[in-house]
């Protein structure tokens, strides 16, 4: 569940941001006109002009800043101008903040950084040239103080603006390269799942072929009986064997932004720009890294382990609702080994489970309903992963569970009226994304998502042979 965080712990939107600027300029634009006023002293004279011109001055070199991030560009440009010629002329004693902070700007979301730090640089260097010409032989020191004064400012502002790039490239590429990894392992533990059920299906053919063949002559019937579950079971396996290659073929994408998915897969995970810790939306500079290494290697190297037998200490029978006392697979009273995987006749023991962590369920499962074994096995896992969703993050509430089949499709609904909440982000675990690669194997689509009225929602729909087209 995610909390409502203080104002100054969360990200400040782009208005809020722009709002902090509005009332920096105008504080920077009275300290510029109370500069007007100011006596001469030792290091630098009074300002001798007209007022109004002095005012020009003034607002030319603060009030852009209130823009900054919208844009960055003119507002460097303009800051400058007026920076130079109230320094110049003697209208200010300010280093040139406005100036540095659309530098800073510039610097932090990538735009062109080199080339603004030496428009920055060659502003600076040009109005202390123009002020060693016409300032008094008294205040000879003036240009050096303000050149070394201004230009550190303007590196060191620059400079700070490039590490938050440089650090915001970096989050940006551990979070995708995480999410990343966490397809890649819940698509090895499906894999694997799907081993065992394949396994299983071609144990059972085994023995129905050896009955046959043992019955043929004596019991012609019995062996047509055996020969038809081969039938079954085979056509099943084969479902289930293409389902594993097309795991194996696929290279890790990122889960979708709202956890909404559908047949085509859809990466929505990054816009085309990238809105910084400034607030200001930038174009994506940095190249997203190299896709990691695919789970084919490590399914494969698994497969040769095992030699055909499921492994019992495998990802495979770790349980995913860890701590919610819900069961896993492998965990029903039977050898894992031997065991088919669960399915929709489990369900209504796995609302039991929920039931007795405190979350008052309520089911509604099919009761002939004939699917191949590795669709009832995902319909069964997706079920576990949201009730253990609720039993994490809701606690004591009504959860009402849906699942029906009709017209090639089994469609899956769970909704509990807890507080909702952003689940699924890669710090919070593998759940959805679980659920989202479950679906997606089978070209179906999946939703999940907090509700307007408070509770959270996940629906999947799980297209079967023998669906219309």
């Amino acid at each position: 569940m995610s909390e409502q965080r203080p104002f100054l712990a969360r990200k400040l939107k782009l208005w809020e941001l722009v709002a902090v600027d509005v009332v920096a300029a105008a504080g920077l634009l009275a300290a510029h006109i109370s500069f007007l006023s100011l006596p001469g002293d030792a290091s630098q004279e009074a300002y001798s002009g007209p007022l109004w011109f002095g005012w020009l001055f003034s607002i030319t070199a603060t009030l852009p800043m209130a823009v900054r991030r919208l844009w960055p560009w003119p507002v460097l440009g303009l800051t400058l101008l007026g920076s130079a010629l109230a320094t110049i002329f003697n209208a200010t004693r300010e280093p040139w903040v406005p100036a540095a902070a659309a530098l800073y700007i510039l610097a932090a979301t990538n735009r062109r950084p080199a080339l603004a730090l030496a428009a920055a640089i060659g502003g600076l260097v040009t109005t202390v040239l123009v002020t060693a010409t016409v300032t008094p032989p008294q205040f000879a020191d003036l240009p050096r103080d303000i050149f070394l004064f201004v230009f550190l400012i303007m590196v060191a502002t620059w400079a700070v603006g490039r590490w938050i790039e440089a650090r915001r490239s970096y989050m940006a590429r551990s979070a995708q390269q995480l999410a990343q990894s966490m397809v890649s392992d819940e698509r090895l533990r499906i894999a694997r799942e799907l081993h065992d059920v394949v396994a299983h299906s071609m144990s059972l053919i085994a023995v129905k072929a050896g009955i046959a063949n043992h019955v043929a002559d004596q019991r012609p019937q019995e062996a047509r009986d055996a020969l038809r579950v081969i039938e079954s079971t085979s056509r099943n396996t084969l479902i289930e064997m293409r389902q594993l290659l097309g795991i194996l073929r696929s290279s890790p994408e990122l889960p979708g932004r709202h956890h909404t998915s559908q047949g085509h897969r859809r990466d929505d995970t990054q816009p085309t720009g990238r809105s910084g810790d400034d607030g200001s939306h930038s174009p994506d500079s940095a190249a997203p890294p190299a896709d990691p290494a695919t789970p084919v290697p490590r399914v494969r190297s698994w497969l040769a382990k095992v030699g055909g037998v499921a492994r019992s200490d495998g990802p495979s029978r770790c349980d995913p609702a860890s701590g919610t006392g819900l069961p896993a697979f492998g965990q029903h009273g039977h050898d894992p080994e031997l065991a088919p995987a669960p399915g929709l006749s489990d369900l209504p023991a796995l609302a039991q489970h929920a039931r007795s962590a405190g979350v008052d369920v309520t089911m509604t499962v099919p009761s002939s309903v004939s699917l191949p074994s590795g669709l009832e096995l995902s319909a069964y896992r997706i079920v576990q992963e949201a009730l253990t969703n609720v039993v994490k993050h809701a606690g004591s509430v009504p959860c009402a569970v849906d699942v029906s089949a009709a017209e090639g499709v089994l469609r899956i609904s769970i909704v509990d009226s807890g507080r909702g909440g952003a689940l699924g982000a890669p710090e919070s675990g593998h759940g959805l994304v679980g659920m989202r690669e479950r679906v997606m194997m089978y070209g179906g689509e999946f939703a999940a998502g907090p509700l307007p009225a408070g509770g959270f929602a996940v629906s999947a729909s799980l297209p079967y042979p023998g669906a219309p087209s």
